[in-house]
């Protein structure tokens, strides 16, 4: 599996698990380096515009205090990370009417306008409906890979 990790990012381990990575990581760490880092220590290896570079380490942040106030962390969201209501309506109006514009054969909302994204999977009750033999050994193959649009999408605005 290591093989598909593009960027590596390693924390202490424990000589099984940093012997595997070293590999990764030579000459310029050893597995003994990767056993060895300590508290907020982590050894990296990153892809950049598609290309690994050199291994390096560095020292991350400790994790702020926990929280068990709902509302505060809901905020501290909203805070960070939120848009205006808005924004959000606007950001969809806009989707739905760049869909509408470009709908036709073939697209997810298949000539009506009203949806898009990802279209989703037959359900298989559909499937074994479509897989039961019939007189015509094409009419299962023709719906069996047909597809249901999603409906529109919804944001939730903070």
């Amino acid at each position: 599996m290591l093989g598909t990790v593009r960027s590596q990012i390693v924390f202490q381990c424990q000589r099984d698990d940093a012997e595997v990575l070293a590999k990764s990581y030579q000459p310029r760490l050893t597995a003994n380096d990767l056993m060895g880092l300590g508290t907020y220590e982590i050894a990296i290896r990153p892809s950049v515009s598609g290309q690994t570079l050199a291994p390096l380490t560095g020292t991350t942040l400790p994790l702020p205090s926990a929280t068990r106030d709902g509302s505060a962390a809901a905020e501290g969201s909203r805070k960070r990370v939120g848009r205006p209501r808005s924004e959000v309506e606007a950001a969809l109006e806009a989707r739905r009417a760049a869909a509408k514009a470009t709908d036709g054969p073939g697209t997810a909302t298949s000539g009506t306008g009203k949806n898009f994204g990802r279209r989703r999977k037959e359900s298989k009750a559909s499937e074994t409906k479509t897989n039961e033999p019939s007189g015509d050994s094409q009419a299962g193959d023709a719906t069996k890979g047909a597809a249901t649009p999603l409906p529109p999408a919804t944001a939730i605005a903070i």
